[in-house]
């Protein structure tokens, strides 16, 4: 019993510890409003960068929505690289008028490695004259507007600038509605004050601009975990260095709709973020104490996977359920305290979904039905990351593309 309520105690500690300054975030999130963009500025070239591996039924709509923008044409090259691909992906993006380069390695495989290809194939061929390079998946979809809201956002102080994401498909599931929540807690609840109170924000693997003195620093892409995007966004912060958000800047992205899908994604990034915890947590730990501090415990904070604290509390349960088995004494107490810890956690979820929901309502592209119907099932599908985040410590994970075929018209984004 003693054991059982020292577990709780610590849980209960680290957790106040390790989330109070999200309930500050929150506050911000909803209450303060982000610096109004710049209404005019000068034209900058950029570069828009696709990894594609099989994604003929898709990469065209990407480059459509490029094609699509309101941006002047002349400023904006399109680079695809067919990574692997035994499809028609590079013909079809030929087509549509990007430049391709071709990649094929079955050792190194990952975005990781594709994006560090493609930079430096542009470097050799002489295609490094560019303010900005923009990264997106090739089932990604642009506002009409993006390119031209980022330009006015652009700030030369920034490593990297990050956007809004937003998804083609909240209402097909709820599976693809709890990857869509997720993505937006992420955009909404934790970029955008981070934003606001200048500390340094997340890019999520798609929708980003890297600034053209860190493609030089960098000589490309040097991150092959597998969240090559969250171990880049560690390097930042290590370096003391800013990735900012503009939430004005929106693209949409396809989610998973099955389980299958999402598991095979989310173990991924499970092992990812135990790759990135492992290799860079103990130099995140140090910086803690140093000069932008914060930026490392908020990042450290998001890093720890929230299952731990699931799983001292279900130890903390079972130590006692022996305790109390032993010594013959009544378990409706603590079946009363599993009851109340189940639905506190539902009841957390489900207020967040809903604030979400409700701050980003007029961005969703979902019926009001689904929006609100799927906020009840919300939890469940942020339950489900406990048996991932569990497998993830003892299987081995590889990078495994998700099959994207949600091919929809640019004019439904507009």
């Amino acid at each position: 019993m003693i054991v059982s309520q020292i577990l709780r105690i610590v849980g209960g500690i680290l957790f106040i510890l390790m989330f109070a300054h999200r309930i500050a975030y929150m506050a911000i999130s909803v209450f303060a409003k982000q610096k109004p963009l710049r209404k005019k500025a000068k034209y900058r070239k950029y570069a828009v960068i696709s990894c594609a591996r099989n994604e003929e039924e898709v990469i065209g709509q990407l480059l459509d929505s490029i094609k699509a923008q309101s941006y002047p044409k002349e400023y904006i090259d399109m680079f695809v690289i067919a990574d692997n691909c035994t499809d028609k992906t590079a013909l079809v993006a030929r087509k549509a008028g990007a430049i391709v380069y071709e990649r094929f390695n079955t050792e190194k495989v990952g975005k990781g490695y594709a994006l560090d290809a493609v930079l430096n194939h542009m470097m050799d061929d002489g295609y490094d004259d560019y303010d900005g390079y923009f990264i997106f998946d090739a089932d990604n979809i642009l506002s009409v507007d993006y390119i031209d809201t980022m330009n006015r956002f652009y700030d030369g102080k920034y490593d990297a600038i990050s956007s809004n994401r937003q998804s083609k498909n909240f209402g097909d599931s709820w599976i693809s509605a709890g990857h869509s929540l997720s993505y937006l807690r992420e955009m909404r609840l934790l970029n955008y004050p981070r934003q606001i109170v200048g500390s340094c924000s997340s890019i999520t693997g798609t929708g980003f601009m890297l600034l053209p003195h860190t493609v030089k620093e960098m000589h490309g892409w040097k991150f092959f975990l597998l969240t090559e995007d969250n171990e880049f966004y560690s390097s930042r912060v290590l370096k003391g260095r800013r990735v900012g958000y503009c939430s004005d800047a929106i693209f949409y992205d396809e989610q998973p709709s099955e389980y299958s899908q999402s598991w095979t994604q989310r173990l991924r990034w499970s092992k990812g973020y135990l790759q990135v915890l492992a290799s860079k947590g103990p130099a995140l730990l140090k910086k803690v104490f140093s000069r932008h501090g914060f930026w490392a415990w908020d990042l450290l904070c998001s890093m720890i996977p929230g299952f731990v604290f699931v799983l001292m509390t279900m130890l903390a349960d079972i130590l006692e359920f022996g305790s109390r088995l032993i010594h013959k004494m009544n378990m409706i107490p603590l079946i009363g305290r599993i009851m109340e810890n189940g639905l506190a956690m539902y009841a957390g979820l489900f207020a967040m979904g809903v604030l979400i929901v409700l701050l980003e309502w007029k961005h969703i592209k979902a019926s009001a039905k689904d929006k609100l119907l799927f906020t009840i099932t919300y939890p469940v599908f942020m339950f489900t990351f406990v048996p991932i985040s569990v497998t993830a410590l003892f299987r081995r994970v590889q990078w495994d593309p998700i099959k994207h075929k949600k091919a929809e018209s640019v004019e439904e984004f507009k």
